[in-house]
């Protein structure tokens, strides 16, 4: 039998602290370093936020932009971010939309300005008929008209279009019923060159009416 005493020896195996010369605790602390720098980036990018004035309301061109038609919301854009009204102060004042601007729409600096900057005007057109379902503030409407038919007393001449898309600015009720499309008045958006004809079929008995374009209401 082998006495224990005459088994061979095994040297201990000693821990070694891991020296700094080491290439594996190089790369450890490398990758440590670029984790936490990663990390800082994508917290600080996610808080890259900026006030910017948003409109409250569909503002249409000719209205004026107060502090009740907006409201200041943080956003984060990459680029173009001069392009848009900052909400770090005041509105200016004599502000006044010069195109359309949806609700929650961001204020973009190119769709504000003086009044004199909009090139359109508000027309009243009453509306003796039904109402287009669906008519309201920002949609897009042609704008036809009939003529008294000089030949024939109490008639009217084959309609014709006059305006084209042209934006409803405001639908006011003035008495009636709105179901039935009485005593409503909608203000219809159009160019200078088109007003004397579109007022004077207002201003000789003509019937004037609006037609709602497809997929143009807001």
């Amino acid at each position: 039998m082998t006495k224990a005493s005459q088994l061979p020896s095994v040297p201990a195996q000693r821990l070694r602290m891991p020296s700094w010369r080491d290439p594996r605790l190089a790369v450890g602390v490398v990758l440590v370093l670029l984790s936490v720098v990663l990390g800082a980036r994508v917290v600080a990018a996610a808080d890259d936020t900026r006030p910017v004035w948003a409109a409250a309301r569909t503002l249409t061109p000719g209205d004026r932009v107060g502090p009740d038609d907006v409201r200041a919301v943080d956003v984060r854009i990459t680029e173009g971010q001069d392009s848009y009204l900052p909400a770090t102060g005041p509105l200016p004042d004599g502000l006044v939309a010069l195109r359309t601007v949806g609700q929650g729409e961001l204020l973009a600096r190119s769709g504000v300005g003086a009044v004199e900057g909009v090139d359109v005007r508000p027309v009243a057109i009453p509306i003796d008929g039904a109402l287009p379902t669906g008519l309201t503030k920002g949609s897009r409407v042609d704008v036809w008209v009939a003529r008294p038919d000089p030949e024939r007393a109490g008639a009217f001449t084959q309609p014709e279009r006059l305006v084209r898309a042209a934006e409803v600015a405001e639908v006011t009720e003035t008495g009636g019923t709105l179901g039935a499309g009485r005593g409503v008045t909608v203000q219809v958006l159009v160019a200078e060159s088109e007003l004397p004809e579109i007022l004077g079929a207002l201003a000789n008995g003509s019937h004037v009416s609006v037609v709602l374009l497809p997929g143009a209401g807001t």
